[in-house]
């Protein structure tokens, strides 16, 4: 959910080595099936956006 705070201006990222970590929140069947309410996946900083999705929508799922 959205709290009303904008993301840091890019200069803070260029300046960080830390991977991006993105929160995916799993619906009722996901979390029956896997036990968990919610993934975490780390990617490199320089991960371009098409990689992200790929990973998203990967056949079969990716935990």
């Amino acid at each position: 959910m959205w709290d009303g705070h904008l993301a840091r201006p890019s200069y803070f990222c260029k300046r960080s080595n830390l991977p991006i970590t993105i929160t995916v929140k799993l619906f009722t069947a996901y979390q029956e099936a896997e036990s968990l309410s919610e993934l975490k996946l780390e990617f490199p900083k320089e991960t371009p956006v098409s990689q992200v999705l790929e990973r998203l929508s990967a056949t079969p799922p990716l935990f």
